[in-house]
């Protein structure tokens, strides 16, 4: 793959992971019926801390995770898939999409103090 390949081959992906990761967001959060909630987009990870189970970053790793995990097992030679509808690529374009909602949390939050966070609604 030549350097003009990969580049073209990147916004390709990086596209393919923005348009589901609006998808699922509308899925998951429902940003458009909740448009003056600044936080809507991440009302399913913050979830976790609502529920006293872990921390939101905590949460953002744990689904991280999952998706490595699951990544890593698919692609182990003689791995044979019983989950058909999802393909590796899905796994990849849902890992750049945890990455991207926790660094966008991280920003968001970054000079916030817990307490604020606590007080956002779901």
């Amino acid at each position: 793959m030549t350097q003009e390949e990969y580049i073209k081959f990147h916004e390709a992906i990086c596209e393919k992971a923005r348009n589901l990761s609006l998808k699922k967001n509308q899925d998951y959060a429902a940003p458009n019926t909740r448009k003056n909630d600044p936080y809507a987009v991440f009302a399913n990870f913050m979830q976790c801390e609502r529920l006293n189970i872990c921390s939101v970053n905590a949460g953002f790793l744990v689904r991280l995770s999952d998706k490595i995990s699951r990544l890593a097992n698919v692609t182990r030679d003689g791995h044979k898939r019983m989950v058909d509808d999802e393909r590796v690529e899905d796994t990849i374009l849902d890992i750049i999409n945890y990455s991207i909602l926790q660094l966008a949390y991280n920003q968001v939050f970054r000079n916030q103090e817990e307490p604020q966070r606590n007080e956002m609604r779901l």
